[in-house]
């Protein structure tokens, strides 16, 4: 049965305009002529009903027995997961008192969060707010933001390995965090958005199938972030025991990650502006460059297990760089993943190569 019921407005008295209500609509809620109904004026413009009388939603709070958290970590997760569903408040409580460990594991948590923050303590109670104007966030700004990080996280962990600069490590690290801090700001959004249609709107999601593709978008990105962080953790083991790869393969790696910032790049771009032959020929790049990768990652880590026997550190030197290699084949995979939902949102409207009749 279609949801979409077409009625005439008519004119009752002067003054009054009166639209009748679906008879099946009206059996299957149990109205009965002289009840009230609810008319709830949307955001986008259009009317809710609802029977009997509806009084505006507050959101719930949502209350963590600590005394129950004591496997580790779950704490943290409990409330990043709260954030990211979309709580507004979170009272984290303990019958026996809240130790050390748990506030600090609450404030570290908390931390991570943007928009959130306690408003209230004691020794057995913490109360934290989100202070977050959904409507403020859209999400291709997010996703934007979450781009120039990650693809600034792969170029330095790059630059750490050449320049053997443990400062540069640091700060793909620290870019880490505040992507993660971005990466669920965005799931939030998306969230919210499939409760919210006028939030939706507001936020740059016209169509409702935007936002499964934009939660995988996302994922992809944090992912591709996970993979940068990795990439810089290697790099610090190589300074850290004083070695250093071949130039020739430093070179090779250094045109591969050039070539996969493109692909990068351009997965974004024609997402971003709805380019239907630009994504098309990001799949096919993408397809090629991770191929040539996953062969490079095999053959270059090989020139140094064969010198194990002399130098014990050789396989350290061959692991980091394979896992370098590894990691740009599994961003490039990424890229080709986004690019495919670009194409795909290409064609939702009429463009030049493809039209309506």
């Amino acid at each position: 049965m279609s949801n979409i019921e077409v009625r005439k407005v008519q004119m009752v008295g002067y003054s009054t305009f009166s639209v009748s209500l679906p008879k099946d609509w009206v059996k299957e809620v149990g109205i009965k002529p002289g009840d009230v109904v609810s008319v709830i004026r949307l955001d986008d413009g259009s009317l809710k009903i609802q029977p009997g009388i509806s009084r505006e939603e507050k959101p719930a709070r949502r209350v963590i027995n600590v005394d129950r958290c004591d496997e580790p970590g779950l704490l943290r997760r409990i409330i990043v997961a709260l954030y990211i569903v979309g709580a507004d408040s979170i009272i984290i409580t303990s019958k026996s008192g809240l130790t050390a460990k748990q506030i600090e594991e609450v404030k570290k948590a908390i931390s991570t969060l943007n928009g959130f923050g306690i408003v209230e303590q004691t020794s057995n109670y913490i109360a934290v707010q989100s202070f977050v104007d959904p409507t403020k966030f859209p999400i291709d700004g997010l996703l934007r933001r979450l781009h120039t990080i990650t693809s600034y996280m792969l170029e330095s962990s790059y630059k750490a390995l050449v320049k053997r600069n443990m400062d540069i490590v640091n700060e793909v690290l620290m870019a880490e965090e505040e992507m993660d801090k971005i990466y669920w700001m965005a799931v939030r959004q998306l969230l919210y958005a499939t409760r919210r249609m006028d939030v939706a709107k507001k936020i740059g999601l016209e169509n409702v199938m935007n936002i499964a593709g934009n939660r995988l978008i996302t994922k992809l990105i944090e992912k591709i972030g996970d993979y940068a962080e990795n990439m810089a953790k290697q790099a610090k083991i190589l300074i850290e025991r004083g070695k250093r790869p071949k130039e020739e393969h430093l070179e090779l790696i250094e045109r591969d990650l050039q070539r996969v910032l493109e692909v990068y790049r351009n997965s974004f771009n024609s997402l971003l502006n709805k380019d239907t032959i630009l994504a098309n020929r990001v799949i096919d790049m993408a397809d090629k460059l991770e191929q040539e990768l996953y062969e490079r990652s095999f053959l270059i880590p090989q020139e140094y297990l064969r010198k194990e026997a002399k130098d014990p550190d050789a396989a350290t030197i061959a692991f980091a760089l394979r896992t370098f290699i590894l990691s740009l084949a599994q961003v490039v995979n990424f890229a080709g993943t986004i690019a495919e939902v670009a194409l795909n949102r290409s064609l939702e409207f009429d463009n030049p190569i493809c039209t309506s009749e």
